[in-house]
Formats: C-alpha cells, structure tokens, sequence
C-alpha cells in the first residue's frame, strides 16, 4: 500500500510547488510542453522506496508464512 501511495503522489504532484524561482518555473513549463520533464532528487527518492517497499512487500507475502 505504501508504494502504491507513492506513486500516486508522484504522477499526481503538483510539480509547481516545488519551484524556488520564476527560472525554474519556466523551464517546467518549456519541459511539459516538450513531454520531458528533468527529475528531482525527491521524485527519485520516492520512487527508490517505492521499488523497494514493492520487493520487500512481495518476499513477505510469499515467504512470511513460512518463518511461523
């Protein structure tokens, strides 16, 4: 649940909200009218923990009823 959670924050964040300045807002809008957008160190992160958790949540549904 919790790496569904993060994805869902990362394809419905607001990425205007994390704009420090009016030069990076613009280069946003120049990415998203080109279709590219440059990743931040927090988007990375969220996804880092996302794969992670998303691993670590499947070895425990396959293999926790086999530690009791």
């Amino acid at each position: 649940m919790l790496s569904l959670m993060a994805e869902f924050r990362l394809n419905y964040m607001d990425r205007n909200s994390l704009t420090n300045s009016v030069e990076e807002a613009l280069n946003q809008v120049r990415a998203s009218e080109l279709g590219i957008f440059k990743e931040t160190e927090y988007e990375k992160r969220v996804k880092l923990f996302a794969h992670i958790s998303v691993g670590v949540g499947t070895i425990v549904w396959a293999y926790g009823d086999l530690l009791l």
